[in-house]
């Protein structure tokens, strides 16, 4: 028996070890958040692309009334990259933004400018993205079925 339960401490410590490996290997994420708190943006692997080369980002609002965006820019070392407006998508519901196809680099700066109106007035935004290491990072595969188990369990 107890041989048993060192055996069972050994596996789950190798588990622990690989995932934990697995995880540092992952390129980080971005994340920036405005000056006032406003928005935030995110720049992580695509869910709905199942490939590690497809990026996407999202934006949150962080206030109660929903602003009109009437721009948003994704700029790379201070170079517009990808600008997305109404006649492109419905960013008045600040969904997700496609804005690029490969994982975060060390040596470039990623910024993001957002124009939107809020009460009667126009603002502009320019938000920093920052590079974060994740731990403990979920396989895409063990994701998609996690979303697949929570959504059986809401149709039940």
């Amino acid at each position: 028996m107890k041989k048993l339960k060192i055996r069972v401490w050994m596996i789950i410590a190798v588990l622990l070890v690989v995932w934990g490996s697995y995880s540092l290997n992952q390129p980080p994420i971005l994340i920036g958040v405005s000056n006032k708190g406003e928005w935030k943006v995110e720049f992580t692997p695509s869910p709905q692309a199942g490939r590690e080369d497809q990026w996407a980002s999202s934006f949150q609002w962080n206030k109660e009334a929903q602003p009109t965006v009437k721009k948003i820019s994704w700029l790379e070392n201070n170079e517009v990259m990808s600008e997305s407006t109404p006649e492109d998508d419905d960013l008045t519901a600040i969904q997700d933004l496609s804005v690029g196809n490969t994982p975060p680099n060390d040596s470039i700066d990623y910024i993001t400018k957002i124009h939107w109106f809020d009460q009667g007035q126009e603002h502009e935004e320019s938000i920093t993205l920052k590079k974060h290491r994740r731990l403990f990072v979920a396989p895409q595969f063990v994701e998609t079925m996690w979303k697949k188990a929570q959504l059986t369990l809401i149709w039940r």
